[in-house]
């Protein structure tokens, strides 16, 4: 069994030169783990040592399980860790379950004292019984491929050296070896999901394959093969098609739908649910020219043919305030500029679409700069129709995410103007007559 575990090993990276931090509660499958390890470490030239957390959850037989690591790892002459919280606690300030709190407590030390002792690996005792009962728990739970790839042999600093032996074969060697372990009592206990899926389920599915793990793992090899591959398409077509979270609809829409998924996943920067990315690809398959998707922390944003991953934040826009003859002043939330100013309006004052020149007699009281409101409408001279200000956005093809900073320009009566659309009738100059120019830059 070592020579397995070893060719496993070796062909993750898991066991290089260097400090290898083998996690150790006490049980079968850590013990198996740490003596592996011990007869290891000569040859493959690593350094080992230890790591116990305990997490005061079962009262003196915690306590038992952390002298008892103590005394095996004194045995052998292996430096030992050991680290202890208060799981309950952490769990109700946190409003989490134990399972969840006992793991993030228990994984933060490690990680502390790998980094503290300069390990190139934390080892921990999962094996292919583990991951199959995870495979078969998360296919209950609906899991796409990521969850029926199962238990990762390696991830990062953590690897999985045992990954690839049966609960029934490191039974067989700590028998062999006379190596003692500890029970855990509540691994009795159908409390759990995972002791009720080990204690009822396997059982009977084993009736069928009694080499069902070996098969588990080798479907989950497979898996993370295929997996590897769609990710790499993905990958791929971030780092050519897609800058600052932005990526076309059309080639988007042209990928696999494998493949689009996962494109949209990495853009979006969370795990996302398949109702969430269906959302979205249903935004780039509509006939409409925009739409959005709200998703954990952002939001996908269709404007056309561009479809952009924008953090939930304020959206921009500004505070209404009111101009007159010599104003100027920055409007920060959009990094621009207004000025307004007072001239007779002739021939060579031409209009752009970063101005607007209003009548000084067709303005009815104080003049306002805001961003858009519910209702706005506007008469456009030289058109002479009335429309909302959303429709004129929508034909001027002016994104949504940029409608909310386009200033409209008001009097007591209503909206006048808005730039890059034009303005009211009534305030249109003839040649001669006293004008408001207000410009934008």
């Amino acid at each position: 069994m070592i020579n397995k575990i070893k060719a496993f090993a070796e062909k993750y990276d898991m066991l290089p030169k260097g400090v290898i931090l083998a996690a150790v509660s006490g049980g079968a499958d850590s013990m198996c783990l740490l003596s592996v390890l011990y007869e290891l470490s000569e040859t493959m030239g690593f350094k080992l040592e230890a790591v116990h957390y305990n997490h005061r959850l079962r009262g003196a037989e915690s306590d038992r399980d952390e002298a008892f690591v103590k005394e095996q790892c004194e045995l052998l002459g292996i430096p030992c860790h050991i680290g202890s919280g208060n799981v309950s606690l952490w769990a109700m300030e946190n409003n989490v379950g134990l399972e969840e709190a006992g793991r993030k407590l228990r994984y933060d030390f490690f990680n502390k004292t790998a980094e503290r002792v300069g390990a190139e690996r934390i080892a921990t005792a999962h094996n292919a019984d583990d991951n199959c009962e995870t495979v078969i728990m998360n296919m209950t739970r609906g899991a796409g491929l990521r969850g029926l790839c199962g238990i990762p042999p390696r991830r990062d600093m953590i690897v999985r050296p045992i990954l690839c032996v049966t609960r029934a074969e490191i039974e067989e060697y700590l028998t062999e070896n006379n190596i003692p372990h500890v029970e855990d009592s509540t691994n009795s206990s159908d409390d759990y999901t995972r002791n009720r899926l080990r204690h009822h389920v396997l059982p009977v599915l084993r009736e069928l394959n009694p080499r069902l793990a070996n098969t588990v793992s080798n479907m989950t090899e497979t898996l993370a093969e295929d997996r590897e591959f769609l990710e790499s398409l993905a990958e791929s077509f971030v780092s050519e098609h897609t800058e600052n979270n932005t990526v076309s609809v059309s080639a988007l829409a042209a990928l696999p739908k494998a493949v689009a998924v996962r494109v949209i996943r990495s853009l979006s920067g969370s795990s996302l649910t398949r109702e969430q990315t269906e959302a979205v690809l249903s935004v780039i398959k509509s006939e409409a020219p925009s739409g959005r998707v709200s998703l954990p922390g952002c939001r996908a944003v269709r404007e056309y043919n561009t479809l952009r991953f924008v953090t939930e934040c304020e959206v921009p826009t500004f505070e209404p305030f009111a101009i007159y003859d010599g104003f100027f002043g920055h409007i920060p939330a959009l990094d621009m500029s207004i000025r307004c100013k007072k001239a007779i309006y002739t021939e060579i004052i031409h209009k752009s679409f970063n101005s607007l020149v209003f009548k000084r007699s067709g303005l009815c009281g104080t003049i306002i700069v805001r961003p858009r409101a519910v209702g706005d409408k506007l008469t456009i001279a030289g058109r002479n129709v009335t429309k909302s200000i959303k429709k004129l956005m929508i034909e001027k093809r002016i994104p949504p995410s940029e409608r909310e900073i386009v200033p409209i320009v008001c009097d007591e009566k209503g909206v006048i103007g808005a730039f890059g659309m034009g303005q009211d009738p009534g305030t249109v100059p003839n040649v001669g007559d006293e004008v408001f120019i207000i410009t934008i830059s």
